[in-house]
């Protein structure tokens, strides 16, 4: 009986591996690389100046919005970080046909002519948009990859009996078995990581794998999304003209209120509008866990008008997760850590493909 389904066990680890193991070893590397991500951009983009005074800047930036953007709807201005340096805003406006249109601006918030790269941002939106395909079904596909990776790694250890003793063997120019030991031991080594990293992929795309499931219930998708999180009611434009806050001064009063989190966003509904809001998202902590706070101000007045935070208790859990995932809370310390356990997880996929091809 053991026989069998240890037999069972193999054949599910080797063809759950082998049906996606190029797309796997791309996803994983692509995904190890983009852990350094904002290094990698500003290494590939190096006239990109750092900005000392955020506030400023942002104040900067908000002018060439509103000269530049008058039938925009709604702006999102990231920060500068302490990994990455200039203000990266997007919106999108009647002549774009939807789509967004992205710009990143110095301290004087003059637009940055860098060179045609995207750096470390082309490595991170592979990981899950895979680049040649539509981003829906990419990210569904990168899904069926994880969820096949998971059952490899579980039936992987099922198969091995001797695994933990084979860690300690590692032999070279031996041909197959050199390359089993190597697939062994980089399997065992970052075991853990290679769970949570696979699981947590999983869901961090969640919403998009079981949308059905929402649009089955008896309320709207806005009403599911609303129970997750204690929303202010957005403000609805009135069509009236008023002149926008000045966002340097959000931008103070939001960091002073978040404490050590600092800001993550703006986003601006409605600009120029005299029922605009300004939306200060909390960025990520050195903590794994965080309040997920949200400031919300009247765009013309710039009064606090909630600043709630995230207490559904699955909905805490799933952005932990996402945390988690993409190690937004980690220092560099601990970045090097994934990166080398993400190093040795695609090494165990590449080494896995080389033993079936053998």
């Amino acid at each position: 009986m053991k026989a069998r389904f240890r037999d069972s066990m193999n054949w599910l680890h080797t063809w759950s591996s082998v049906l996606v193991g190029c797309l796997l070893f791309a996803v994983f590397l692509t995904g190890t690389l983009a852990y350094f991500q904002h290094e990698i951009t500003q290494w590939m983009q190096p006239e990109v100046a750092e900005i000392t005074a955020p506030d400023k800047a942002i104040t900067h930036t908000q002018q060439y919005l509103q000269e530049h953007t008058e039938s925009a709807s709604r702006w999102t201005i990231i920060p500068p970080t302490q990994r990455f340096s200039p203000i990266t805003t997007y919106w999108r406006d009647k002549n774009t046909q939807g789509r967004f249109s992205v710009a990143r601006f110095d301290q004087q918030g003059q637009k940055i002519a860098s060179r045609a790269s995207r750096g470390g941002e082309f490595l991170y939106r592979f990981h899950f948009d895979l680049h040649y395909m539509p981003a829906f079904y990419a990210r569904w596909l990168v899904g069926i990859c994880a969820t096949l990776m998971l059952i490899a790694i579980f039936s992987g250890v099922v198969i091995h009996k001797k695994i933990f003793k084979d860690f300690f063997t590692l032999q070279f120019n031996k041909g197959s078995k050199s390359w089993l030991n190597g697939h062994t031991v980089c399997s065992v080594l970052a075991l853990p990581f290679h769970i949570m990293i696979t699981y947590t992929g999983i869901v961090t795309l969640m919403l998009i794998y079981f949308s059905w499931a929402i649009n089955m219930g008896d309320s709207d998708r806005g009403s599911f999304f609303s129970a997750l999180t204690e929303q202010t009611p957005a403000l609805k434009a009135t069509g009236q003209s008023a002149p926008l806050v000045n966002l340097g001064e959000i931008y103070n009063q939001a960091k002073a209120q978040l404490g050590h989190s600092g800001v993550g966003s703006l986003v601006v509904s409605h600009p120029g509008d005299s029922n605009a809001m300004v939306e200060v998202y909390e960025n990520a902590t050195t903590a794994l866990t965080s309040d997920y706070r949200t400031l919300r101000f009247h765009g013309v007045s710039g009064e606090l008008l909630s600043d709630t935070a995230v207490t559904n208790a699955a909905e805490q859990a799933r952005r932990t997760m996402i945390s988690l995932h993409a190690g937004r809370f980690a220092d560099i310390t601990t970045r090097w850590l994934y990166f080398l356990s993400g190093i040795m997880g695609s090494i165990m996929v590449a080494t896995g493909l080389l033993l079936w091809a053998n």
